[in-house]
């Protein structure tokens, strides 16, 4: 009885040191993903922090542009003849 009492005591701590091994292994993975997540991250930052600022500076580029050339503006009218007839208005 008594070795039968220490065979399970001894599978349990082995149980136990088993489970801590796996414990440290998933920390171990966890912190590898995290690693590779902050690069990616980073990169992405790097790209936006570039991209961000020229897309800002085109489109007022653009805007000015628009605000310059006053483009001819097409204003649909009915007419009995037709279903929609366009008049083209400077």
């Amino acid at each position: 009885m008594r070795d039968c009492y220490d065979q399970t005591v001894q599978l349990m701590d082995l149980v136990e040191s088993y489970r801590d091994v796996l414990s440290g292994l998933m920390e171990i993975n966890l912190s590898s993903v995290s690693i590779g997540t902050n690069e990616i991250m980073r990169v992405l930052t790097v790209i936006s922090s570039v991209f961000i600022p020229l897309t800002f500076y085109r489109r007022c580029l653009l805007r000015a542009a628009t605000k310059a050339e006053a483009p001819k503006q097409v204003i649909p009218r009915h007419n009995k003849n037709s279903s929609t007839s366009f008049k083209t208005q400077p």
